[in-house]
């Protein structure tokens, strides 16, 4: 065998490999805390997305397949952060979303983050997507 085709073979087994235990639905991932600049107030990050499972191939190379995917900013310390203190940001895939409503509790002792929020505009207050209860993956 050519070590090209060895190479493509082995490339090939690792992406079905992955794509086997890439699991679907909603999670949240890269959670980072951090003092924000000049004010030092602390700050946490993280990112909330439903993904359909396996592996695709898209403009940014091959990743794991995402329905729509939002960044979760959240200001001040303690574990409760009103909507007041939440700033949601869409990804690429994911509409402009304003908290109206509800909170983010973080449970640092056992990872986990519960996402309550009511977004919206005065005509129109729906449940966030991204609402429900998750393991806190932080960033390696």
């Amino acid at each position: 065998m050519k070590p090209f085709s060895a190479a493509l073979v082995l490339a090939v087994i690792f992406a079905v490999a992955v794509a086997s235990r890439t699991l679907s639905g909603k999670r949240v991932y890269g959670y980072h805390e951090s003092a924000s600049n000049g004010t030092n107030e602390p700050t946490c990050f993280f990112s909330v997305g439903d993904f359909k499972g396996g592996l695709h191939i898209g403009p940014c190379g091959i990743g794991e397949a995402v329905t729509w995917s939002y960044h979760v900013y959240l200001s001040g310390a303690g574990e409760r952060f009103p909507f007041e203190k939440v700033d949601v940001r869409p990804d690429a895939l994911g509409g402009q979303e304003h908290p109206s409503a509800g909170e983010v509790l973080l449970d640092r002792k056992k990872n986990l983050v519960t996402i309550s929020l009511k977004v919206g505009n005065e005509k129109n207050i729906q449940d966030f997507i991204g609402n429900g209860t998750f393991d806190l993956k932080k960033w390696p």
